[in-house]
């Protein structure tokens, strides 16, 4: 039993992290700069305000209508549920993103190739998301030598409701112990607790 609390992998000295300016800017800007780097790049509290940058850096560049700058101006403005709604947009013309920015922001987004530019971004924000989160478990999986049988259990509503969540993070985690494991990622409600306690009882049984 291995009680995962990650959130400051590599904060300090950034060896191994795939930082991006808006990774930065994020961090720069929290009451806990310089800590919890990983957590910043794989958590739904930051999910959303990373697109958000994005999003306005294209703006900003001329990559999407003036309009996207002017209304996503206010930090943590742009919700990670509205970035999984808008990546999990299959429907011809991407009305399920016009009708989110519309609706929620006052976007009125109405050329396709906009619509498509907003939803590549909430993917992949979400995507390296799962990535990054299945190659902190395959690492731990590779160092404890489950040899590819392990359950993993996993709390939050990014893994619960982003669509493709668990299916990207599957398997990033194969791509890495192998093809043939047997990984079982769960949800489970209050995972941190849960884990603390397991590993609590499993010490006080030693």
């Amino acid at each position: 039993c291995i009680n995962m609390e990650f959130g400051n992998f590599d904060s300090h000295k950034l060896n191994v992290l795939p930082v991006t300016p808006y990774d930065d800017e994020i961090d720069s800007h929290s009451p806990n700069k310089g800590s919890q780097r990983f957590e910043k790049m794989i958590s739904g509290l930051y999910l959303g305000e990373i697109s958000r940058l994005i999003l306005v850096a294209l703006s900003n560049n001329g990559a999407l209508p003036k309009v996207f700058a002017e209304k996503l101006n206010k930090p943590y403005g742009f919700s990670a549920k509205d970035t999984s709604i808008i990546s999990a947009d299959i429907l011809p013309g991407l009305h399920i993103v016009h009708e989110t920015l519309m609706t929620d922001y006052h976007i009125d987004c109405t050329q396709p190739s906009d619509r498509f530019v907003v939803r590549e971004v909430c993917r992949l924000v979400s995507s390296r998301s799962a990535q990054l989160a299945g190659m902190a478990v395959a690492a731990t999986l590779i160092k404890a030598e489950k040899n590819g049988d392990a359950t993993i259990a996993i709390d939050g509503s990014v893994f619960e409701k982003t669509p493709y969540y668990k299916a990207i993070l599957v398997k990033t985690i194969k791509s890495l112990v192998g093809e043939n494991a047997d990984i079982r990622c769960v949800l489970q409600k209050d995972g941190s607790g849960l884990g603390a306690g397991f590993i609590a009882a499993m010490v006080s049984h030693k």
